[in-house]
C-alpha cells in the first residue's frame, strides 16, 4: 500500500481494496453501523444494515470521482461527495477511505484531506 497519495487512480483503487482485505468488516465513522466488505472480480462491495444479507457493489467510478478530486483540490466533505460529485453509499466509501495512511480526516463535519 502506498504511504503517499498516489500519482494515478490505478494505484488509489488498489490501495482501497488492500484496505477491504485488512478490513473486512468496519464501523462508520460515527460509529452506528458495521458494514462488510468484499472485493469480487475487481469490483468493490458493501454490505450494510439495509442491504444485508446482499452485498451491493459501489460503482468504481465513485472511487474516480473521489481520487480526482483529492488529487485536484487536497480536500473533500462527505457532504460535497454527495451533492458535487453525485457519488451515493458515501458512509461506506467514507469508512474504506479514512484507513488510508495518506488521508486525514475529522469527523465533525466529515472531512477529508491528503497528508502529503
Amino acid at each position: 500500500m502506498n504511504k503517499t497519495f498516489p500519482n494515478n487512480f490505478a494505484d488509489f483503487y488498489t490501495d482501497v481494496k488492500e484496505v477491504i482485505k485488512r478490513f473486512p468488516e468496519q464501523t462508520t465513522l460515527h460509529r452506528k453501523n458495521i458494514n462488510t466488505f468484499s472485493v469480487e472480480g475487481g469490483s468493490v462491495r458493501v454490505r450494510t444494515q439495509k442491504s444485508a444479507p446482499e452485498f451491493e457493489q459501489i460503482p468504481k467510478d465513485y472511487f474516480e470521482k473521489l481520487y480526482c478530486k483529492l488529487a485536484d483540490e487536497k480536500t473533500i466533505t462527505r457532504n460535497q461527495m454527495r451533492e458535487s460529485l453525485k457519488i451515493f453509499r458515501t458512509a461506506a466509501i467514507s469508512t474504506l477511505i479514512s484507513k488510508l495512511p495518506y488521508i486525514g480526516y475529522s469527523i465533525k463535519p466529515i472531512r477529508f484531506w491528503v497528508k502529503n
